[in-house]
């Protein structure tokens, strides 16, 4: 899978995500979390079919199974750029809060 869709004026390079390489970042997430405390990390749609409810499908069935499968969980945690007006809506509706934000920068040499 390769990952390149821009994200608000920052210019990313592609990249390329096995299966190996996204097992190994689970585990070292997994390592380090609070068990009671999840995280839902990337919700992809293209950016040519957002707005018309994918989001919202995605990020049901993932807290369906997440309810059924963990249920020991009591957070979820988020998170998505600022610029993506269809999952920060999506977020909203399913009840989230911001609790910090990040603010990245990009030096042309």
């Amino acid at each position: 899978m390769t990952l390149d869709a821009p994200l608000g004026d920052m210019d990313y390079e592609p990249e390329s995500w096995d299966v190996a390489r996204l097992r190994a970042s689970e585990s070292r997430s997994m390592a380090r979390q609070d068990p009671r405390v999840a995280s839902q990390w990337d919700t992809i749609v293209d950016p040519a079919h957002r707005g018309h409810g994918l989001g919202v499908v995605l990020k049901s069935w993932n807290h369906r199974q997440l309810v059924d499968l963990v249920p020991e969980v009591a957070c979820v945690n988020t998170r998505n750029a600022v610029a993506n007006r269809h999952m920060v809506a999506v977020n909203e509706a399913f009840g989230f809060e911001p609790v910090e934000t990040w603010t990245e920068y990009q030096l042309d040499l």
